[in-house]
């Protein structure tokens, strides 16, 4: 209870169980989250929900565009974002619209609507984290991409950024997901996956 109290005050949204895409509507904030962002027609509302839950990323410029990549979905800053002050970068998720024949199954598009607002907010999890750094994180993410426990250890912090945004439940019907159809009993991490 002091946790979903903690959230609400912190973030102003209170977590929600299951997002419906017939009811997305209800779940829209006001259009300031949404400014100074580029955000695909085929994914607007899960993306906006899930934007709704980081208001600190109001004026932040976030690019969704939608590309064949081999990982279904990717957050990063744009080149130059890394030598700018935070309210000056400009970041870039992906979301692939093909992969490898393994991946398919688990690409945002064929995910239920709940899940992909729960890959969504965990995108946005990283632009949150991104955003609260100095440019020299991005030298020291780019050194912890060769350690598996390191970034194991950021994508579950990512993780709890996401929970702690409000996006629990949701972060949760994608990893249930994902383990069912990629018929995994126990997640070893992406190199598993071949």
């Amino acid at each position: 209870m002091f946790l979903l109290m903690t959230q609400t005050f912190l973030f102003g949204q209170a977590p929600v169980k299951t997002f419906h895409q017939d009811s997305a509507q209800v779940y829209l904030s006001s259009n300031d989250i949404y400014t100074s962002k580029v955000i695909p027609h085929l994914f607007e509302d899960q993306i906006k929900i899930a934007l709704s839950f980081y208001p600190e990323l109001v004026g932040t410029k976030i690019i969704f565009r939608l590309k064949k990549r081999a990982s279904p979905l990717a957050a990063s800053p744009t080149f130059w974002a890394i030598f700018r002050r935070p309210e000056k970068r400009k970041y870039k998720i992906t979301i692939s619209t093909k992969s490898i024949s393994k991946l398919e199954p688990i690409l945002v598009k064929n995910l239920s609507f709940n899940a992909q607002i729960g890959v969504l907010g965990h995108e946005i999890s990283h632009i949150a984290t991104y955003n609260s750094k100095r440019g020299s994180y991005f030298l020291k993410l780019a050194f912890m991409h060769l350690n598996k426990r390191k970034i194991d250890r950021a994508e579950y912090e990512t993780d709890m950024t996401c929970i702690n945004h409000g996006l629990g439940y949701q972060l949760l019907a994608w990893s249930i997901e994902v383990r069912e159809k990629l018929d995994l009993t126990q997640w070893s991490g992406s190199n598993s996956i071949t």
